[in-house]
This record gives C-alpha cells, sequence and structure tokens, in this order.
C-alpha cells in the first residue's frame, strides 16, 4: 500500500468528514438565514491555487442553484492596485485552506470594508488570520496538513461548498448523507490495486493534457496542478470546450489526455470530444468518470461505481489523488514535499 503522506491525508478526509460537518452545523444554518436575508445581487470567490479549483465549482454551482453571477475575484485589484468597489449587494465567499495568505486576507479585509457579506472556509488554525477578518467561517476540520499538495482540505473545500450552496437553497439534490458519503469513499479505495497499475501508464511522459466542463471542469483543472507540483511534468487544464479553440493542436500521437466527467449534463459533450480527439489525434484518452459508456470509449482510467453525480465526484475526487501519488512514486519521487516552494506564501 502507498505509504506516502499524501496518501495518508487524501483517505483521512473520510474519517474527519463526520466532524467537519458537526463543526459547522450551527453556522451553516445561520448562514442559510442571514445570506438570504442580505439578498446578494451577486457573489465574489476570492480564492488561490487549489482552494481557487474549489471556488470554480463553488461559481458553478452557485449559479446552478442559487440563480446569481458569480465572479473570481481578480486579486490584484485589491492588493496591487488597491481600488475601491461597491460591494454593498456582494456575497464575498474566501477560500484558503491555510488561512494565511496575506493577499488573499487582505483582499477579504478590503471586500468587507466595502460592503460585502464576507464568508470565509479554512482548516482553522492559531495562524488563520483570514477566519479572523471574515465575518463568518467555515472550519474544514481536516487537523494538521503536512503534504505540500492539498488533498483532504480540497475534499472538505468541495464538501463545505455544497453544504453552504444547501443551507441557502435548501435543495434536495445537495443533500449529503455523511454514512453514505463515507461509504462510498471506502468502496472507491478499493480500486487500489487498480490505480496502482493505471499510474504506470505515465512513468515516462514529457506532458498531458487534463479536461472536464461544467461541475467536472474544477477537478480536471485540480488533476493538471496535482500532477505538475507532485510528478514535475507539464500538463494544461482546460475546458472541454474551449479545447477546440486552439489548444487541441498540440496534442501529439503520444500525448496522454484525460477526460474528467461525472456531470449527466456533460457526459455526451464529453463523449464528442473524446472521439474527435481519438479520431483526429491520439488513441492515449482516459477517463476518470462514473459513466460506463464513456470509460469503455477510452483507453482506460477510473471508473467509479455510484450513480449520483455529487457522491460520484467525491470518490473521483479522492481517486484521482491516490493517481497522482502513484504516479510521482512510479517516476521515483516523493510527493510529499516540495522544497523550492514550502514556506513561500504569496503576499502580495
Amino acid at each position: 500500500m502507498n505509504n506516502t503522506i499524501m496518501f495518508k491525508e487524501a483517505k483521512e478526509f473520510i474519517d474527519r468528514v463526520r466532524g467537519c460537518g458537526d463543526t459547522n452545523a450551527t453556522t451553516l444554518e445561520e448562514l442559510g438565514v442571514k445570506i438570504n436575508q442580505f439578498n446578494p445581487t451577486n457573489i465574489v470567490i476570492i480564492a488561490r491555487g487549489t482552494s481557487l479549483h474549489a471556488g470554480l465549482y463553488a461559481k458553478t454551482l452557485l449559479e446552478l442553484y442559487y440563480h446569481k453571477p458569480v465572479e473570481i475575484a481578480n486579486k490584484s485589484t485589491y492588493t496591487i492596485y488597491n481600488t475601491k468597489m461597491d460591494l454593498s449587494h456582494t456575497l464575498a465567499i474566501i477560500i484558503s485552506q491555510s488561512g494565511g495568505g496575506k493577499d488573499i486576507d487582505y483582499a477579504t479585509k478590503r471586500a468587507k470594508e466595502f460592503g460585502a457579506f464576507t464568508v470565509s472556509i479554512t482548516n482553522l488554525t492559531d495562524k488563520d488570520q483570514v477566519a479572523k477578518d471574515a465575518m463568518y467561517n467555515l472550519d474544514l476540520h481536516m487537523g494538521d496538513v503536512v503534504a505540500f499538495p492539498a488533498t483532504k482540505t480540497f475534499s472538505a473545500s468541495l464538501y463545505l461548498i455544497t453544504k453552504l450552496v444547501y443551507a441557502i437553497t435548501g435543495n434536495p439534490e445537495l443533500m449529503l448523507d455523511d454514512e453514505k458519503l463515507t461509504n462510498d469513499l471506502n468502496h472507491a479505495l478499493e480500486q487500489y490495486d487498480d490505480v496502482k497499475k493505471l499510474a504506470k501508464n505515465f512513468k515516462n511522459i514529457d506532458g498531458l493534457f487534463s479536461l472536464g466542463r461544467g461541475l467536472s471542469f474544477p477537478l480536471g483543472i485540480e488533476f493538471g496542478l496535482k500532477l505538475r507540483e507532485t510528478c514535475h511534468f507539464h500538463t494544461s487544464g482546460y475546458s472541454s470546450a474551449e479545447f477546440y479553440h486552439g489548444p487541441m493542436m498540440m496534442v501529439q500521437k503520444d500525448t496522454p489526455v484525460f477526460i474528467t466527467s461525472y456531470d449527466k449534463k456533460t457526459v455526451p459533450t464529453s463523449k464528442e470530444t473524446l472521439s474527435f480527439i481519438e479520431e483526429k489525434f491520439t488513441k492515449e484518452v482516459y477517463t476518470i468518470t462514473n459513466n460506463k459508456e464513456l470509460y469503455d470509449m477510452s483507453k482506460g482510467g477510473i471508473l467509479v461505481d455510484e450513480s449520483n453525480d455529487l457522491y460520484a465526484m467525491f470518490m473521483c475526487v479522492l481517486l484521482m489523488q491516490v493517481l497522482v501519488s502513484e504516479i510521482a512514486i512510479v517516476r521515483g519521487i516523493v510527493p510529499d514535499h516540495s522544497p523550492k516552494l514550502e514556506g513561500n506564501i504569496h503576499t502580495y
């Protein structure tokens, strides 16, 4: 079994998810009332890196279920240009897994100063300044984070975002049952040997494309980032729709392409994209999906046994993290540390 810290922390989400739900239950209930009373006209997401990818999930979920426009904040507007904005009708959701990024904290303070209703999502510690400066905080409750790549905190961010949107909207499609989620994640880990075998296909590659669309897009982008920071080869992440607008021309016959698709609404377009890539460019197309037809069309990948898209997402996230750690191992890399980057928190 994989003995990396990255793998251990990815699995740890399973054991901590119930505590995360319990810890935030009262705050989530209050936020459901307060945000609806505030009745924002728009929403802004403030985040970077892996937290930003969780923010992309929040953006899509809020637009689909809360029906309000959501934008990703240009942090430099706050930190470098120091522009004043009218955010008096804006809900600002700040996602910072460390809670210690000075630029994210500064943007949080400025957003509140400009009138925004500010909610942070952080892994609460004594050094968490973002949580202190937001009006409300949701605690990821994931304990100490040792590995450089964010795993359990990314999963927990998706979990709390789902819980928050459910608290605001009450839409039953977003109701998460912690017992079912835990069982599904443990069931996903039964595929460990298959994922370990899959990783061997990427021992000597120089690059990879990672695609997704809609609710699947954030994981496609996150997969690419995880590979870059742990396996140290170039990856490019795109919306599968945007991939047609030029980037597809970079695909060579031996270039691996991963398509992430666990959203029933986007599976049909994922099938079209996969067929087109296989016909015109490469047969090295892999999938991370819960759709067997899509999986069977590809060379292989990860197929999770869950028809509900929401639970399938968490299973795909976990197995993606396992796959990344295994690819690092077969390439002779310990994925837990990145000495050149660790300790660097971007300031402004």
